[in-house]
């Protein structure tokens, strides 16, 4: 066991796509929406892999520790707390938290159960999302500005969108 913890699995050609979205973000900043959606979806897979790869969990249902974070982002950002830095670090304490409360649950089954269910945990907190539309916006989402992080990179789709 201790051998395959020591072993290297790494890939310097593994960092090319973070590499060309990050520089993207900075040499070219009309394309920042872009190169931020990639740097989502590159993490959005790399849990994936992380979940399903490394650990052998099958499951449906990481999507819903995104939308966790997302959604509690989104709603301190909304309610006055603006700065970006923060609320990434209570999206992945709230994400964190689901994660255990689900996972206490979740991972006393395997197999084709294990599929099920965490499927029916993220069709749930989709449900839920979409029936407490009074606080999640519902299909519209959430409406908030973000102050720039480190008060120098502005972090607002808005602000892209319209000075680009």
């Amino acid at each position: 066991m201790l051998s395959l913890l020591s072993q290297h699995r790494f890939r310097w050609v593994e960092a090319i796509p973070w590499v060309i979205a990050i520089a993207v973000f900075f040499l070219f900043p009309g394309y920042r929406l872009l190169a931020t959606q990639i740097l989502v979806l590159i993490l959005f897979a790399l849990s994936l892999d992380l979940i399903v790869g490394y650990t052998g969990i099958v499951s449906l249902g990481h999507t819903a520790y995104f939308g966790t974070g997302a959604y509690s982002a989104a709603l301190l950002a909304s309610n006055g707390w603006t700065e970006p830095l923060s609320g990434l670090a209570v999206a992945l304490l709230l994400g964190g938290l689901f994660g255990l409360v689900t996972g206490w649950v979740l991972l006393r089954t395997h197999g084709l159960t294990l599929l099920m269910l965490t499927m029916a945990a993220t069709i749930m907190l989709y449900e839920l999302a979409k029936d407490l539309d009074f606080i999640t916006g519902g299909f519209d989402g959430i409406n908030f500005e973000n102050d720039p992080i480190l008060g120098v990179l502005p972090f607002d789709v808005v602000w892209y969108s319209s000075n680009y």
